[in-house]
């Protein structure tokens, strides 16, 4: 109910980023939103931690976030998205790994 009332709207100038994260992973407030504001996500583990929290295997609960979609968008943002220099080629075969596209990792870039 608090959620709804005071923090489901976020103002970046106003209201504390951190605790609108926490609503939204700890009391899976709002979930269908999986964005955060900028201040949570600094780094793109930070960004595929949110998001594999936020996935739930079980859609009676109503949820359709499922790790699926979660490797689907890991692939679909690509390699640049989690080596941005180009210096960290493992990076991005870390995250398809974590993700479970085991068969991605050893098709060529």
């Amino acid at each position: 109910m608090e959620f709804n009332q005071r923090i489901r709207y976020y103002k970046a100038d106003e209201d504390d980023p951190f605790k609108f994260a926490l609503y939204k992973l700890i009391g899976r407030c709002d979930v269908q939103k999986r964005s955060m504001p900028p201040k949570v996500v600094v780094t793109s583990e930070d960004y595929l931690w949110i998001q594999l929290v936020l996935a739930r295997e079980d859609e009676s609960l109503g949820e359709k976030w499922g790790l699926d979609d979660v490797a689907k968008g890991v692939v679909k943002a690509g390699r640049t998205a989690w080596d941005r220099s180009g210096q960290r080629p493992e990076g991005y075969f870390l995250v398809l790994v974590v993700v479970g596209e085991y068969e991605r990792v050893f098709l060529p870039l």
